[in-house]
């Protein structure tokens, strides 16, 4: 059997917690390192390794073959602090992966429609998200990866898709919330992704409960445990 067959079969396996190695694959991702139990990928487009591992050891089998690394993505929690350690990450974020494993579009509350953001529209995402960085943001508008949500002529917040291919970046403005803008605005994203033949997924903080119960309703299912996120400033 082919690497990228083996892994594509290795990844399937466990859907929900290795959904975003499966969409990497897919986009041209490279394999780095493979085993029958590990799988090491780097995503040239977001400057990403990921790794999947059936255990702790086998995940840092497929580390120990990475000579360094900027960002990475870490099925395997548990060797979190080896990982900063040996590649003096200060940060990790721990999320759920929310899929949508379903083919149909999803009803779209109001009148919400999204409109693409250029570069103009920095300041205004630069001041709500904070997570990233403003050359990142810069590049997601110059790449076409964020939009408006507008409800009749009032940009009421706004969403994207981010490198790796997960929507997030969600923002309701203050004055607009408590209207069902943030479903609307998601499942546009959803039904855009699906029209273009895409997996549809996001990844959730997992100590953001709002966003569980919106990724919930939206009919997403959750990844049973959490992946990390590791990075530095």
């Amino acid at each position: 059997m082919k690497d990228r067959e083996k892994a594509t079969e290795f990844l399937n396996r466990s859907l929900l917690t290795r959904i975003s190695g499966l969409v990497a694959l897919e986009n041209g991702a490279s394999i780095q390192a493979q085993s029958e139990d590990g799988l090491l990928l780097y995503d040239a487009q977001g400057d990403i390794h990921l790794v999947c591992a059936d255990t702790d050891a086998a995940a840092l089998d497929m580390v120990d073959k990475l000579p360094k690394t900027d960002l990475f993505i870490n099925e395997r929690t548990g060797i979190d602090q080896v990982l900063k350690d040996r590649f003096n990450f200060t940060r990790v974020a721990l999320c759920f992966n929310a899929v949508y494993l379903s083919e149909d579009p999803l009803e779209v509350p109001g009148d919400m429609v999204l409109r693409p953001l250029d570069v103009s529209f920095l300041p205004v995402v630069k001041k709500y998200y904070t997570v990233m960085g403003h050359e990142d943001i810069k590049e997601h508008l110059e790449h076409g990866n964020l939009f408006g949500g507008y409800a009749g002529d009032s940009m009421v917040g706004f969403v994207g898709i981010h490198w790796e291919g997960s929507i997030g970046m969600l923002h309701v403005f203050e004055e607009h919330r408590r209207r069902r803008h943030g479903y609307a605005m998601e499942a546009l994203m959803v039904n855009r992704l699906l029209s273009q033949g895409r997996r549809v997924y996001a990844q959730i903080y997992t100590d953001n409960e709002a966003s569980i119960r919106l990724h919930h309703r939206l009919g997403m299912m959750l990844s049973p445990t959490p992946i990390s996120w590791l990075s530095r400033p």
